[in-house]
């Protein structure tokens, strides 16, 4: 998660500018430490969010998060 807050600040914008998130995690007991770390991220902003239990495409990877943000 904080790769992203690094992300959207590489263009100019910040946190406030997402507006949807999708989470993927492999394991449903992985999701309170996502939950965690997103709150520590987004603070107080709160985009629509999506969270899906499944398999992800690199075996290594334990979460894989996608964001969409406006300018």
């Amino acid at each position: 998660m904080a790769q992203l807050a690094g992300t959207t600040s590489y263009g100019g914008d910040d946190i406030g500018n997402l507006v949807k998130i999708t989470t993927i995690v492999r394991n449903e007991a992985d999701i309170p430490a996502v939950r965690t770390g997103r709150a520590a991220v987004l603070g107080s902003h709160k985009p629509a969010s999506t969270l899906i239990v499944g398999g992800l495409s690199n075996a290594a990877w334990k979460v894989e998060v996608e964001a969409i943000a406006v300018a």
